[in-house]
């Protein structure tokens, strides 16, 4: 069982004060000395704080006695980020995770908006969410599972917006990419958390990312850490099984895509059985894996 770190509660933001004013106040004139005190209150170290925001101790310091104020987009996106405060709260934007949910709001952003967000998506920043997976999983160590997992909550909430508003097929891989592996990584700290079925859900959704990715290599790896649960389940059976679908893939074996003719889509590959099921498959056809 991994250790429990500090957890960020996201209706803080919204609903306490500090001192008598509500954070949301602070967060609006981006004032973050009295929300990292507030944090520090609640039981967060200086270090805590530094690891979720990626911001140096010394800067905390500086900012919670009011000789440093936060200025640059970048770092208050970070702080935004870490700590699961609403982008909006803080004048930068809306959070897109919010975009998982059908919403009424006339203020919300239009489709197309979200659309020209995900398209406008540069290396740089597909470097950046990558990084952002990797920083995340620094943070276990250093705070422990349980604020990683809140810091990744979000990020994934994130990319799922990315992938469903991106047209760009090309685009769209690479982002399935970044996807399978902080999906693989919340599925890690959920089982040593023991909450497997967290984790086989977050394994799922990793091979579903993989499959868009055309990454064999990707989805066999998930495979194995599916067997290797099933394995300590006791449920041998069925981890040889998944087991034997890694090695068909390893082997050359084709990712289970949806073709028919010169139209290939890549998103659900359980669509592919129904194909097969249809037409059979022919002999010239490479091996098909169904995961």
């Amino acid at each position: 069982m991994l250790t429990a770190g500090p957890v960020v509660d996201p209706q803080w933001w919204t609903q306490e004060s500090f001192r008598g004013v509500p954070l949301r106040e602070h967060l609006r004139t981006r004032d973050f000395g009295p929300v990292f005190s507030f944090l520090k209150a609640r039981g967060w170290s200086v270090a805590a704080i530094a690891a979720v925001t990626r911001v140096q101790e010394a800067r905390i310091r500086e900012i919670m006695a009011g000789r440093r104020k936060v200025t640059s987009y970048e770092v208050v996106e970070r702080i935004a980020t870490g700590l699961s405060i609403d982008r909006a709260l803080c004048g930068i934007g809306m959070d897109l995770s919010r975009t998982c949910r059908c919403s009424d709001d006339p203020e919300s952003d239009t489709m197309s908006e979200l659309m020209r967000r995900a398209d406008d998506l540069g290396p740089q920043s597909l470097a950046a969410l990558m990084a952002h997976t990797d920083h995340i999983r620094d943070l276990v160590d250093s705070i422990g599972a349980q604020a990683a997992l809140t810091a990744l909550v979000a990020h994934l909430s994130t990319l799922t917006s990315l992938r469903a508003f991106s047209l760009q097929q090309s685009r769209r891989r690479q982002l399935a990419n970044v996807y399978h592996d902080a999906a693989c990584l919340a599925a890690g700290l959920y089982r040593a958390a023991g909450r497997d079925a967290l984790a086989w859900r977050h394994h799922e959704a990793a091979k579903d990312a993989a499959r868009e990715a055309e990454c064999p290599a990707a989805l066999a790896h998930t495979l194995r850490l599916q067997a290797a649960m099933l394995d300590q389940a006791g449920q041998p059976g069925r981890a040889v099984r998944l087991s034997g679908q890694a090695e068909e893939l390893a082997r050359g074996g084709r990712l289970a895509d949806v073709s028919r003719g010169d139209e290939p889509t890549h998103y659900h590959g359980r669509l592919y059985q129904n194909v097969i099921a249809e037409t059979g498959p022919t002999e010239s056809s490479p091996p098909t894996v169904a995961v």
